[in-house]
């Protein structure tokens, strides 16, 4: 079952002062996305003609997160991600990457 976000203060009604309520709530509610969106790292890189693997370097800086990577052509055969570190994974395919190479689309979400 999803748990609520919890808000740091409540409205009432008879409050002269309840825009300042609504002010904490929206830099709460900022503060959260903030957190939520530097979560997320993403970009495009090619493995070039005739190589196999790419090394591919991000941004975000936490050695636990997952990977979606996604081919914009047909690489010819399967691929996988491996070697996760903080900072970097590596794109493989199985066969050499034909003419023009094979780009991928991909974004890294931290846990």
């Amino acid at each position: 079952m999803p748990t609520s976000t919890p808000f740091p203060v409540r409205a009432r009604r008879a409050d002269p002062h309840g825009h300042m309520t609504v002010q904490e709530m929206l830099e709460y509610l900022r503060d959260k996305y903030d957190g939520f969106q530097n979560k997320f790292v993403g970009g495009t890189s090619t493995v070039a003609q005739g190589n196999t693997t790419l090394v591919v370097t991000h941004s975000l800086g936490t050695p636990t997160y997952s990977v979606v990577a996604v081919p914009a052509v047909n690489p010819g055969g399967n691929w996988w991600v491996s070697n996760k570190t903080a900072t970097q994974f590596q794109l493989n395919l199985a066969v050499a990457a034909p003419v023009g190479g094979v780009p991928f689309e991909w974004q890294v979400k931290g846990a």
